[in-house]
């Protein structure tokens, strides 16, 4: 790998950075996250559990995931990058090695747990991180081209599982988390050596701008996280960023099984499925564009009625391949809300100043959403055998999210104008 230091040196090692954390997003969500709702229906009839139970698992997930995030920027200046990525790896090889073994709610969560540690180490919050050291400019653009990969490891897991998951003669589910293993030991070998604790290691952080900048323009340095929770708008917006990440992961939760539910074959779940995941790919990038354009506010908009039209078609959902198509494609759009726009969030509400933390925080508010997300819409369906009015409430509820999250980015715009204009 110091081939590619010496071929890629300076600023161009960047984008062997770039081509790390793009496939490392591919693999990490695409096989342990996206393909998830996969496995809802035959782990539950293999093993005889109510959904329930078997998203306890996903409780665990999502409290180790919040936990990490939550003291993220301490936890990278201790481990730093390259260590916190690896173990992230390493927790994802156990969390699929205990699935594949798991004949309870015990082996089950302690699945979860791992996956939830894996993924805090190698997704969306550090992604934000590396991000923020090696690229100075259209970081929306970058972040979204890199989060995109998740799109297309979704739509390779899906055709790829599949067949294996629904095929009890070749070895079922528990064969798929096998094989998902190997894949995240392999990969994760590759990721440890490309990738670099520090940007200023191949001369390319951009912290160079600082010197610079006195000959240049100034720009806003941002909130500490103590003067950030005194505005008026830090608590509400990680209130919305809560309810967010429980809407969404809930829909993408419960999805290809209520689909299944509603009359639509194998093939067209797993269709539809491939059909969100490619559009992942799709609007994840076209988002960051879309921020760098026109900014937060109006990004936000298309992102979160996206999600509003998500819920009240999934809540509608027939056996009609057109809907579930559709519901797939505003689900698409409406999924950079707990990615990309994350850090983003972090960043334009509240600046460079404490970003680790700050962004931290948001990343850990909206893993606790997921956390409640999934065991209240299926613990729904034991007691109603259905998920529909839980589904259109979802609906509602992003309504409101979305007026109330133009008001704080207004609020907030306003404070960076006060402080610049100091």
């Amino acid at each position: 790998m110091k081939r590619a230091e010496r071929v890629f040196g300076g600023e161009k090692y960047r984008w062997v950075i770039f081509g790390a954390c793009w496939i490392m997003v591919m693999v990490c969500l695409g096989f342990m996250s996206t393909s998830r709702s996969l496995y809802l229906a035959p782990v539950t009839e293999s093993l005889h559990i109510p959904r329930s139970v078997y998203s306890l698992a996903e409780v665990f997930r999502y409290a180790a995931t919040a936990i990490i995030n939550f003291f993220f920027g301490k936890i990278i200046v201790w481990l730093h990058t390259r260590r916190m990525i690896a173990l992230g790896f390493v927790s994802l090889i156990l969390s699929a090695v205990c699935y594949s073994l798991a004949d309870g709610a015990v082996l089950l969560c302690l699945a979860g747990t791992f996956l939830g540690i894996g993924l805090a180490g190698t997704t969306t919050a550090m992604i934000g991180y590396v991000v923020e050291q090696w690229f100075d400019r259209k970081k929306g653009t970058v972040m979204g081209l890199i989060l995109a990969a998740n799109g297309f490891g979704g739509a390779a897991a899906s055709q790829l599982l599949s067949p294996v998951i629904y095929n009890e003669m070749r070895g079922g589910w528990r064969k798929a988390y096998v094989i998902t293993a190997i894949l995240m030991a392999a990969v994760g070998i590759l990721i440890v050596l490309l990738i670099r604790d520090r940007a200023e290691k191949a001369g390319s952080h951009p912290a160079q701008q600082a010197a610079e900048a006195e000959n240049g323009p100034k720009e806003w340095a941002g909130l500490s996280l103590e003067e950030a929770k005194k505005t008026g708008y830090f608590w509400p917006a990680l209130a919305c960023t809560l309810l967010t990440g429980m809407m969404l992961q809930s829909l993408s939760g419960i999805a290809s099984a209520h689909m299944k539910d509603s009359g639509l074959d194998i093939r067209t779940v797993s269709l539809a499925l491939s059909v969100f995941s490619l559009g992942i790919a799709f609007t994840k990038p076209l988002t960051g564009v879309i921020f760098d354009g026109i900014g937060l506010r109006r990004t936000m908009l298309i992102c979160s009625g996206s999600g509003m039209a998500a819920a009240f078609l999934l809540g509608a959902m027939t056996d009609s391949p057109a809907m579930a198509l559709t519901y797939s494609l505003f689900a698409a759009f409406a999924m950079p809300l707990e990615t990309i726009l994350l850090p983003l969030i972090a960043l334009e509400m509240f600046g460079r100043k404490d970003y680790s933390r700050i962004m931290g925080i948001f990343a850990s508010v909206s893993v606790t959403g997921y956390a409640f997300g999934s065991p209240i819409l299926n613990l729904i369906y034991d007691l109603s055998g259905s998920y529909r009015k839980a589904l259109f409430c979802l609906g509602v509820m992003m309504f409101l999210i979305t007026i109330t999250m133009q008001i704080l980015i207004g609020k907030a715009e306003k404070k960076k104008c006060s402080y610049k204009n100091k």
